[in-house]
């Protein structure tokens, strides 16, 4: 049975039993499931989920509730492992990525009774609820007459421009092995004109990537490429184009082309 059969059986199951037959890493205890966000007191009423970076969202919502007639309340989701920082409530993470229950329950009792919304990092406060889509949450949060509002901690928001400089000082810090010369773009790889196009990257173990494009140009109408990394173990199978594995991973340049 397939992984994703498994999964989407486990979720028609009640919700204490699909918790204990999912893959061990993604069980969870119904106990862990904390109660929904709770009613709070004030005219203002602010909900701020779901990262907490370095107790940055704790924080933030607790300088909010320094302005009169607002309350607020910071949630995050948490893994093994993660740093602990002050919140008001965590989820673990299994729990936020599974249980509908506290899904369904958290998105209810936030729509019903806070009246704004600091969504982090562009990361989902549902879970899965909206198919971790952050947008459909704000959209459905403003249909429930939700303010939403987005906050960024730094790391996941760039100024495009300082961006795309990034490359000349990764290929100078890099591993030697990922190095690469940022002044210098491998072509982009050129497409056949036909109906049908295939490429096949980015493994080319023993040359069979570039031995399947060369199979499917047999059949009429179908034009194929092999992209493969070139890795220190570089042993010389033919490819339609070569990419260093510097480049590959770290050359914005490379990958917007």
């Amino acid at each position: 049975m397939s992984r994703s059969l498994a999964a989407r059986i486990a979720e028609r199951l009640p919700e204490p039993l699909s918790a204990r037959l999912r893959p061990a890493a993604y069980r969870y205890s119904p106990s862990d499931v904390p109660a929904r966000a709770p009613r709070l007191d004030g005219e203002v009423r602010l909900y701020v989920g779901a990262v907490n970076f370095a107790g940055q969202g704790f924080a933030w919502a607790r300088a909010a509730e320094r302005l009169v007639g607002v309350a607020a309340h910071a949630m995050q989701f948490r893994a093994p492992g993660m740093p602990l920082f002050p919140i008001d409530t965590f989820v673990p993470v299994n729990a936020y990525r599974f249980s509908r229950r506290w899904q369904t329950r958290q998105f209810d009792a936030v729509a019903r009774h806070y009246t704004h919304v600091l969504l982090e990092a562009a990361r989902p406060l549902f879970g899965r609820l909206f198919d971790g889509d952050p947008i459909a949450e704000v959209a459905a949060l403003r249909e429930r007459g939700v303010q939403v509002g987005l906050v960024s901690h730094g790391s996941d928001l760039r100024d495009p421009d300082r961006h795309a400089a990034i490359p000349s000082l990764l290929a100078r810090v890099l591993p030697a092995g990922q190095r690469f010369d940022s002044a210098v773009t491998s072509a982009p790889l050129t497409m056949p004109e036909t109906p049908a196009r295939l490429l096949i990257a980015p493994v080319n173990s023993a040359g069979q990537g570039w031995a399947w494009a060369r199979a499917a140009e047999r059949l009429p109408g179908v034009g194929a490429r092999a992209m493969a990394v070139r890795s220190v173990r570089d042993f010389g199978f033919a490819a339609d184009q070569l990419v260093s594995l510097g480049e590959y991973r770290w050359s914005t340049r490379w990958q917007a082309a």
